[in-house]
Parts: C-alpha cells; sequence; structure tokens
C-alpha cells in the first residue's frame, strides 16, 4: 500500500483526526466554483472588465444596478448592500432603534 495515499485510522479518542478529517476537501467537492465560472466566463470577465474600466470600486454603478434588482426581486422599497454579516445586523437594529445594552 502506497503510505501517501494512506488515510490515517482514526480511533474514538482521537477527536483532532476526526475533526481535520470532516474538513478535507480533497475527497469531496461541495461547490464546482470552476465549472459555474466556465459557463458564466464571458458575462463575468466583461462586467469585471467594465469595473476596471471606470474605476468606480465602491459604490460604482454596478452597486446602484444590483441593489435595484434586488428591491425589485424580494418586492421591498429599497435594499442596501453592505460589505459584511456585522454591517447588516447593525443596520437592522439603529432600524429598530435599539441601542447600546448596559448590563
Amino acid at each position: 500500500m502506497d503510505k501517501r495515499n494512506a488515510r490515517p485510522r482514526v480511533s474514538a479518542t482521537d477527536s483532532t483526526t476526526v475533526f481535520v478529517n470532516l474538513f478535507r476537501t480533497d475527497t469531496m467537492e461541495f461547490i464546482d466554483l470552476k465549472s459555474q465560472y466556465r459557463a458564466l466566463k464571458t458575462d463575468i470577465d466583461a462586467r469585471i472588465q467594465a469595473v476596471l474600466n471606470h474605476g468606480q470600486y465602491i459604490m460604482g454603478p454596478e452597486v446602484a444596478d444590483l441593489e435595484a434588482r434586488l428591491a425589485t426581486l424580494t418586492g421591498a422599497k429599497h435594499c442596501v448592500t453592505v460589505a459584511s454579516g456585522t454591517e447588516a445586523l447593525i443596520i437592522a437594529l439603529m432600524a429598530l432603534d435599539i441601542g447600546p445594552v448596559t448590563r
């Protein structure tokens, strides 16, 4: 047996090995981004090139377009895109007038 390709044996007490094996990516590809990119390559590359051409990397016209499309898709009056989940939570709390909590 080729030792380079051998899988480690896992005992019930070896939780570290169990944890590591749960997250091995060489055995199963969860999202095939390569295939998705190949299918959409022409459109993706054209849109990236458009951003590079106009140079508005933050709040460019693509952002306004995305927000308008998302609002239409969801039936919302407005849509605001954010950079992170934390920022989204802060905005939601502000909209509900929930401020800092003291203990």
